[in-house]
């Protein structure tokens, strides 16, 4: 039987010196057949970081195919309504599982 293995990114820090950088990355990785984005949450950084839940719903509007997920959350400093809202992203992206 035939198996499929998929690859995801990881996106830590912020590398681009752009925003544009930074969508032009996003669209590569949709165009590319990169199967999944992800974001880690990071509260402190000595290097400039993505806020992770404005950072995927970002990327939820821009691509179509692109999965996209959060490696760790820091639940306990975080609204404990926000991790039920993300629960609704793959509906709200035009289902992506």
């Amino acid at each position: 039987m035939p198996r499929t293995i998929a690859a995801g990114i990881g996106l830590m820090e912020f590398p681009f010196r752009t925003t544009s950088g930074f969508w032009r990355w996003v669209d590569l990785c949709e165009q590319g057949g990169v199967d999944s984005i992800w974001q880690s949450d990071r509260l402190v950084s000595r290097t400039p970081t993505l806020e992770c839940m404005t950072a995927l719903a970002a990327i939820a509007g821009r691509t179509r195919r692109v999965k996209f997920g959060v490696n760790v959350i820091a639940a306990a400093m975080r609204d404990p309504v926000l991790p039920r809202m993300a629960e609704r992203w793959p509906r709200s992206s035009k289902d992506r599982r």
